[in-house]
Parts: C-alpha cells; sequence; structure tokens
C-alpha cells in the first residue's frame, strides 16, 4: 500500500523539494487508517456513508464509548491489508472521543492515537 505522508503536529502534507512524500507498507496502511477515523459520517460528498459517526455517538445525548468502538471497529477493519485489532483503548473527555489502537496489518503491527 501507498499513501501520502503528512506532518504529524500540523496533518499537513509533506512536500520533499518539489514532490509529495509517499509512504508504503506499514506506515501507508497505519496513516489510512488515521485518516478513517478522523473522517465525520456526511462529510465527503462523494461518499456520504462512510466516515466516523462521531455526531450519532459522542456529541449528541449521554455518549458512550461502546458505539464509538463498534464503528471504529468496522470503519478500520475495511481498510485494505488491516487483519484484525488487537486493542483499542477509548475515553470520552468532554464533547471528544480519544482513543489508541494496536492495529495488525499483512505488513506488520502499529498503533495509532486520536
Amino acid at each position: 500500500m501507498r499513501s501520502f505522508d503528512r506532518d504529524p503536529l500540523t496533518n499537513d502534507l509533506v512536500i520533499i523539494g518539489r514532490d509529495l512524500s509517499i509512504v508504503v507498507d506499514l506506515p501507508a496502511v497505519l496513516r489510512v487508517c488515521e485518516h478513517v477515523a478522523k473522517a465525520i459520517l456526511g462529510e465527503m460528498v462523494f461518499a456520504k456513508n462512510t466516515g466516523m459517526p462521531y455526531f450519532q455517538t459522542v456529541w449528541v445525548g449521554n455518549p458512550t464509548t461502546a458505539p464509538f468502538e463498534a464503528a471504529f471497529r468496522a470503519r478500520i477493519m475495511a481498510v485494505p491489508e488491516v487483519l484484525e485489532i488487537v486493542d483499542l483503548l477509548t475515553e470520552q473527555v468532554g464533547d471528544s472521543m480519544q482513543y489508541t489502537a494496536e492495529i495488525r496489518t499483512t505488513f506488520g503491527t502499529g498503533q495509532i492515537n486520536g
């Protein structure tokens, strides 16, 4: 797998010289997983049914982590090259859901946080 690299602090694409930086294999799969976890359900004009249901699971009513975790697992498992979510820890902090996930891929195991 290949994906564009991004700056971990600003989330901007990384440009080296005049070229966009590319990541491959495990870093690429983890980068795609990070993007999947950050995408909000309904925000993508041509893919309204994809993304995380933050509004329904975090921002409305009395949120709990269970619906968020279920959606997270479903979305991440749909990423090509992902084999399993080894560990997922979630915590509601104010109006945000924080997570740490250990993900096993065909290229090895890595972690994402958000």
